[in-house]
Order: structure tokens, then sequence, then C-alpha cells
């Protein structure tokens, strides 16, 4: 949608003025209401209270830009626990972190779960029990953080 790549960027910045970072934008309808919804990130976690304050600033910065015709609800989110690592800053924020990495078919079409040690525009480099493992991008049909109960 062209209003999100309008916003992207002043949202962004706003978000980095007040010490968060913007995840992504998404915008859908539910139950035939229009939603945008801005998933911020901060070290140490998002609280209640940070989406209550990102949602004040990012309301008022919308007003000015006004880039979306009609009506729509504004959420702030923190992306969550399950949510898939797309963008190098997914990767970045995880470096460290326990991940699992789905392969795709042509790949084998197995998990692979590692501590995730890095990742470039080739591979991503995860280190396993007993080894340090390359997969590259091309093969990995999608990766999360490894949820621990």
């Amino acid at each position: 949608m062209d209003f999100i790549d309008k916003i992207r960027e002043p949202v962004k910045a706003k978000l980095k003025e007040m010490n968060y970072e913007l995840v992504d934008i998404e915008f859908n309808k539910q139950y035939g209401v229009d939603n945008l919804t801005v998933f911020i990130h901060k070290k140490g976690g998002v609280s209640l209270e940070d989406c209550n304050k990102v949602h004040v600033q990012v309301d008022m910065l919308l007003d000015e830009l006004d880039p979306i015709p009609g009506a729509y609800v504004l959420n702030v989110s923190s992306p969550g626990l399950d949510r898939l690592l797309i963008s190098q800053a997914d990767f970045d924020r995880n470096t460290g972190a326990e991940i699992e990495v789905m392969l795709t078919e042509q790949a084998g079409k197995k998990k692979i779960k590692g501590t995730l040690i890095a990742r470039n525009d080739e591979k991503v480099t995860l280190k396993t029990k007993d080894k340090e493992i390359f997969i590259l991008n091309k093969d990995i049909e999608k990766a999360l953080p490894a949820i621990k109960f």
C-alpha cells in the first residue's frame, strides 16, 4: 500500500526519537474495520505503557501527515514471541538467541534449531549442539525465535 511507504520513514524517525525500533507496519481489515498496526521493539521488551506512549505520538504524527483516506483504528504492538524473522533487523535483534529454521522442500524440508550467530545477504550461521552450520537464505522457508516453555 502506497500510504504505508509514505509513513514508514516518518514513523521510524519518531520511534527512534523515543528510543524504540520500528519492526513493521501492517494495514488490514478486521470485522469490517480498517486497522493500521505499528509493531515496535525495545531492548528488554515492550510493555503496555510503551504501546500507549507510542500510540499517542504516532497518532499525532499520522494526524499531521493524513496519509490514509477514511477512518481506521491505530494499534501499537510488540511483534510477539512467535513472529517470523524476515528482515536483517529481525535477525540482528535475535543474534545470540536460539532460533528454529524450517528449510524449503528443495533443501530437505527439515527443521534446524540452534543459536543464531550471524546472517548476511547470502546465509545464516547457526551454532547447533555439536557444530556451526551455514544455511543459504534461499533454502529457508521460515525462521522464528525458539520458544521455551
